[in-house]
């Protein structure tokens, strides 16, 4: 099993929420082989199928609690009490959904962007706009290159 599967999610028209779609969208542009990508306003139970048919997965969202120093990577496992609802869920809820539905959880990290601003409106704060290009770079140098068996420094 191989790929990479990158999750970003949140909501485009609350400002800085927008964040992990926009990351989503810009690593979608970089078409870098063996990277699938989702843009959501939420996660679904649905996103569990897709996990399942991939080696790593990475979460993108935004997250108002971090400081201004850059964006923060935290590994994910499967939840031992999965909170699934019909409409959203968490990312370690959606890898316990995927290993007990099709027997396979990926590696998974979650990149959570610093935020400022959640009012309604497009676009992102400068914080969140360069912590989108910290989260981009990573996908692109650090994460993607490991499908092709590539160090993170070659």
């Amino acid at each position: 099993m191989n790929g990479l599967l990158v999750i970003g999610y949140g909501n485009p028209l609350r400002g800085d929420d927008g964040a992990g779609p926009e990351a989503a969208r810009r690593v979608e542009r970089l078409g870098l082989p063996g990277v699938i990508v989702i843009e959501c306003h939420q996660l679904l139970p649905e996103h569990a199928e897709a996990l399942s048919r991939v080696a790593r997965a990475v979460f993108v969202d935004a997250h108002q609690e971090l400081s201004d120093g850059g964006i923060e990577v935290t590994p994910m496992k499967p939840a031992e009490n999965p909170q699934i609802g019909s409409h959203a869920s968490d990312p370690a809820s959606l890898l316990a959904l995927s290993k007990a539905l099709y027997g396979h959880a990926p590696e998974a990290s979650l990149i959570a962007i610093p935020t400022r601003d959640f009012e309604l409106r497009e676009g992102l704060s400068d914080l969140a706009a360069k912590c989108v290009e910290q989260a981009v770079t990573m996908i692109e140098t650090r994460l993607a290159p490991v499908l092709h068996g590539r160090a993170d420094n070659e």
